[in-house]
C-alpha cells in the first residue's frame, strides 16, 4: 500500500491541494481490504460448513447404520427362534447362532462408534439388554429341542400303545363270542383312549389352556374305568394290562414332562419378548432420536454458516454501492467541473479572448485526474480479479456439496430398495398361504377370484378348506392393509385351519364364534388396548344335499337359485375380534337349499368403497345391480367385467383406496 501511494506521489507535480489523489487512494485501498476480509470470511464458513458435513456423512453415518442393523438383527433372531419354537427347523438353530455372533459385531461397532457421554450411557443399557436377550434365546434353544425330543418320544409311546392294542385285537378277533365282543369294544376304548391323550397334549401345547390340561387328566382317569372293564371280562390276559400299565404310565409321565417344558418354554418366551421390546424401545425412541438431533443440529450449524455468507456479502455490495456513489459526487465536484471551466477557457482562447475568468488552484490538474484513473483502473482489475478467484472456489464447493448430496440420495435410494425387497418377500410368504388354483378348480369347476391388494401386500384373503365331503370358502377383510392388514390375515388364516382341521368344528356359525374367541387369545385383548379385527363370510358346500350354508360377520353376501332371482342377506352386526363382547348374540346360519344349480358371491367392502365419479363411493346397491347383471355370463367373464367397471369408475383422478376381493362360485347338478 505505501508503495503504491509513493508512486503516484511522485508521478504529479507536488501541490499543495492533493484531495482527488488521496480520495482514490482511499477508495482503492478500504475496497482491496474489504474484498480480502470477504474472501477470507467466506473461505472460513466455507471451511466450517465443509467440516460439518463431513461429520455428518462420515461419522454418524457408521454409526446411525449400526443402530440400525442391532434392530434388524435382533428383529432376524426373533424371527428364527419363533420357526424353531413352532416347527423345529434345524436350520433355523444354525442361523440364529450366526446372527448372535453378527449381533455381537455390531454391539461392539456400538461401543466404538459411541462418542457423546448419552450415547456411551444408552449403549450400557443396551449391552445389558443384549446380554439378557442372549441368555433367553439359548434358554428357548434348549428347551425347545428338549420339548420337540419329548413329543418325538410321546408320539412313539402312542404307536407302541397302539400296537399293544392290535395284538390283543388280533387275538381275540379268532373265536367271536359275546364275552369275546365285550372285550373287542374294550380294545377298542383302549384305541380311542391312546388317540384322545395325544390330541390333548398337542392341543394343550398349541393353545395352552386349562382345558387342555383338566382332559389329559380326565384320560387318566378313563384309562382306569377301561382297565376295570376289562378286568370284569372272562380270562383277562393279565400280562398285557400290565405291560399296557408300563407303557401307559410311560406316557402319561411323558406328557406330564411335555406340559411342563411347554409351561417352562412360555415362560422363556413371554421374558424374550419383553426383552426384544424393551431393545426396541431403547434403539427406537432413545438412541436413534439421538442421532437424529446430533445430525440435526450439525445441519443447523451448516445452514446458519451459509446464511451468515449471505448476509455478509449483500451488505459488503451495499457498502461498495454507497462508496461508489460517493466517489462519483467527489469526481463530479473534483474532477467535472474543472474540466468544463478549463474547456470554456480553452474555447475563449481559441476565439481569441485573452481575458479569462478562470482561476487554476493547481497546476497539471488533468494530468493528475488521467494517472488517477489509470491507478482506479488498476485496482478495479485486481478487484475483479479477486472476485474471479472467489467465484472460482465458490463453484467448486458447490460442485462437491452437489456430490455429497448425490451420495445420500443413492444410499436413501438403496435403503429403500432394501425395505420394498423385504415387502415384495412378504407377499410371496401371504400368496404362499392361499389356496392353490389347481385345488380350486377341482373342488369347484366354476368359480372367480377377483383379488386386487391396495399395497404389495393385503389385508384381504380368501380361505379354502374340505373336511367330511363339506367346502368352505370364505372371503375375509382384516383391519387395515399393506403390512398390519397382512399380519392380521395369517393370524386369521392360522385359526381357521386350527378350528376346522384340528379342533373339527364343522358348523359355519359356531366356526365364527370359535375364531372370535381364539384372536382375543392370540392378540391378547382382554389385557391390552389392541383392537384388530376382521370382517368375513363363510359358505360350506355340501353338494350331496345340494345345500349351501352360510354365516356372516359385518358383510352382505348374494346367492341367485334356478328357482330364485338374485337375493341379499346382511351379515350379523359384529365382527371377529376388537371389542366385540362376548355376551352378544351368536352368528346366525343361513342354509339355501337349490334343485340344480346356485351362484353366489362374497366380498370385501373394498369395491363398494371406492371412490369414483365426483368422489363418490360405488355403494352396496350399485354392486348388487352389477353383481345380477353379469350372474349370466360364463364366471371368467364375470370377473372381467368387475375389473373392466372398476377401472372406469376409478378412471385417472382417483387411486385404489384399500384392498378388493370378490369371489364368486357356481354349482350344477353334476359339478
Amino acid at each position: 500500500m505505501q508503495f503504491l501511494y509513493e508512486y503516484c506521489t511522485t508521478i504529479t507535480y507536488p501541490t499543495k491541494n492533493m484531495r482527488i489523489r488521496r480520495l482514490f487512494f482511499l477508495i482503492f485501498s478500504t475496497t482491496l481490504v474489504l474484498a480480502l476480509l470477504v474472501g477470507a470470511f467466506i473461505f472460513i464458513q466455507l471451511y466450517f460448513i465443509q467440516k460439518d458435513i463431513a461429520q455428518i456423512v462420515n461419522l454418524e453415518e457408521p454409526f446411525e447404520k449400526t443402530v440400525l442393523e442391532i434392530e434388524i438383527i435382533n428383529a432376524s433372531i426373533a424371527n428364527a427362534l419363533q420357526d424353531y419354537v413352532d416347527n423345529n427347523h434345524e436350520e433355523q438353530r444354525k442361523n440364529i447362532s450366526n446372527q448372535q455372533k453378527k449381533l455381537k459385531e455390531h454391539i461392539a461397532l456400538y461401543k466404538q462408534f459411541a462418542q457423546q457421554t448419552e450415547e456411551k450411557l444408552l449403549g450400557e443399557k443396551l449391552f445389558e439388554y443384549h446380554n439378557k436377550f442372549d441368555q433367553l434365546t439359548d434358554s428357548l434353544l434348549t428347551t425347545s429341542f428338549r420339548k420337540h425330543e419329548k413329543l418325538f418320544a410321546l408320539r412313539a409311546m402312542i404307536i407302541l400303545l397302539d400296537d399293544l392294542v392290535d395284538d390283543l385285537f388280533r387275538k381275540y378277533i379268532k373265536q367271536p363270542n359275546n364275552d369275546i365282543l365285550a372285550k373287542l369294544k374294550v380294545i377298542s376304548d383302549f384305541y380311542s383312549l391312546n388317540k384322545e391323550l395325544l390330541n390333548g397334549i398337542e392341543s394343550y401345547i398349541i393353545l395352552k389352556d386349562i382345558e387342555s390340561v383338566q382332559k389329559i387328566a380326565q384320560k387318566k382317569l378313563n384309562y382306569l374305568q377301561v382297565e376295570d372293564n376289562y378286568l370284569h371280562t372272562n380270562h383277562p390276559d393279565r400280562a398285557w394290562i400290565d405291560n399296557m400299565n408300563k407303557n401307559f404310565g410311560i406316557t402319561v409321565n411323558l406328557g406330564n414332562e411335555l406340559i411342563q417344558l411347554e409351561a417352562k418354554q412360555s415362560f422363556f418366551w413371554r421374558d424374550f419378548q419383553n426383552t426384544q421390546a424393551q431393545i426396541d424401545t431403547l434403539l427406537n425412541s432413545k438412541i436413534q432420536p439421538l442421532i437424529a438431533h446430533k445430525n440435526q443440529s450439525l445441519l443447523q450449524k451448516a445452514n446458519q454458516s451459509g446464511l451468515l455468507i449471505i448476509n455478509f456479502i449483500s451488505i459488503t455490495f451495499i457498502f461498495i454501492l454507497f462508496a461508489m456513489y460517493l466517489m462519483s459526487m467527489m469526481i463530479q465536484k473534483q474532477v467535472i467541473i474543472p474540466v468544463l471551466a478549463l474547456n470554456h477557457a480553452a474555447k475563449k482562447v481559441a476565439q481569441g479572448d485573452f481575458e479569462l475568468s478562470f482561476q487554476y488552484e493547481q497546476k497539471n490538474e488533468l494530468g493528475e485526474l488521467t494517472q488517477s484513473f489509470r491507478i482506479m483502473a488498476v485496482a478495479v482489475d485486481e478487484l475483479l480479479t479477486k472476485y474471479t478467484l472467489l467465484n472460482a472456489q465458490l463453484e467448486e464447493k458447490v460442485e462437491q456439496r452437489t456430490e455429497e448430496l448425490k451420495q445420500q440420495k443413492n444410499l436413501v435410494e438403496e435403503k429403500n430398495q432394501k425395505i420394498t425387497s423385504s415387502i415384495n418377500y412378504a407377499k410371496r410368504i401371504q400368496e404362499a398361504t392361499l389356496p392353490l388354483p389347481d385345488t380350486l378348480k377341482e373342488y369347484l369347476p366354476e368359480h372367480f377370484i377377483f383379488f386386487k391388494p391396495r399395497d404389495i401386500v393385503s389385508g384381504d384373503f380368501y380361505w379354502f378348506a374340505t373336511r367330511n365331503n363339506k367346502i368352505y370358502m370364505a372371503a375375509i377383510d382384516c383391519t387395515g392393509h399393506g403390512i398390519p392388514g397382512a399380519f392380521m390375515s395369517m393370524i386369521a388364516n392360522a385359526q381357521l385351519n386350527q378350528i376346522v382341521y384340528v379342533e373339527k368344528i364343522e358348523e359355519v356359525h359356531l366356526i365364527l364364534e370359535k375364531l372370535h374367541k381364539n384372536i382375543k387369545i392370540v392378540l391378547k385383548q382382554d389385557q391390552t388396548n389392541n383392537t384388530d379385527g376382521m370382517d368375513i363370510t363363510l359358505a360350506c358346500i355340501e353338494k350331496s344335499l345340494k345345500k349351501v350354508t352360510f354365516a356372516s360377520a359385518r358383510q352382505a353376501f348374494f346367492y341367485k337359485t334356478d328357482q330364485n332371482p338374485m337375493q341379499s342377506i346382511k351379515g350379523d352386526a359384529r365382527s371377529i375380534g376388537g371389542f366385540e363382547p362376548d355376551i352378544i348374540l351368536n352368528f346366525t346360519p343361513h342354509e339355501i337349499y337349490y334343485q340344480n344349480t346356485i351362484q353366489f358371491y362374497l366380498a370385501s367392502d373394498g369395491y363398494k368403497d371406492q371412490l369414483g365419479e365426483e368422489g363418490r363411493k360405488f355403494m352396496i346397491s350399485r354392486f348388487r345391480t352389477l353383481i345380477e347383471e353379469i350372474a349370466k355370463h360364463p364366471m371368467q367373464q364375470q370377473k372381467n367385467i368387475l375389473q373392466e367397471t372398476l377401472k372406469n369408475w376409478i378412471g385417472k383422478t382417483y387411486t385404489q383406496i384399500d384392498d378388493i376381493l370378490v369371489i364368486g362360485v357356481k354349482l350344477e347338478e353334476n359339478s
